[in-house]
């Protein structure tokens, strides 16, 4: 991907995840792949697997945050708002100013008045 060879670091990296399929780095990194690749379809289930396979860790949370953008772009704004407000739970404890916290709070808002009032009645 470094070279702007997105074709071929798909072949590799749809190779490296059937060897580990539960290695989350490799997952993510593939996923990220097919955003670039403008398959958002196969970079959602990606992501969606990484919430079945790992616990409470960075990738794992940042894999709603990426959840919430391809739901966003493919117009799903219920889906995206719950990987937004489930990103945001996640990281509620976070370093403030992290950038992906603060767009997911500016995305959240873009959605709509009943976002954020699900979100709010949630945290209360």
């Amino acid at each position: 991907m470094a070279r702007n060879n997105t074709p071929k670091a798909l072949e590799y990296l749809e190779k490296s995840v059937r060897s580990d399929e539960k290695n989350t780095q490799f997952i993510d990194t593939l996923a990220e792949a097919y955003v670039l690749a403008g398959d958002l379809s196969r970079a959602h289930g990606q992501y969606e697997k990484i919430t079945l396979l790992t616990g409470r860790d960075d990738i794992y949370a940042l894999s709603f945050y990426h959840l919430g953008r391809i739901d966003e772009k493919l117009g799903d704004k219920t889906r995206a708002g719950e990987n937004y407000r489930k990103f945001l739970d996640l990281r509620k404890n976070a370093d403030p100013g992290r950038p992906e916290v603060e767009d997911a709070k500016k995305r959240l808002a873009g959605l709509g008045e009943r976002q954020i009032i699900l979100f709010c009645l949630k945290i209360a």
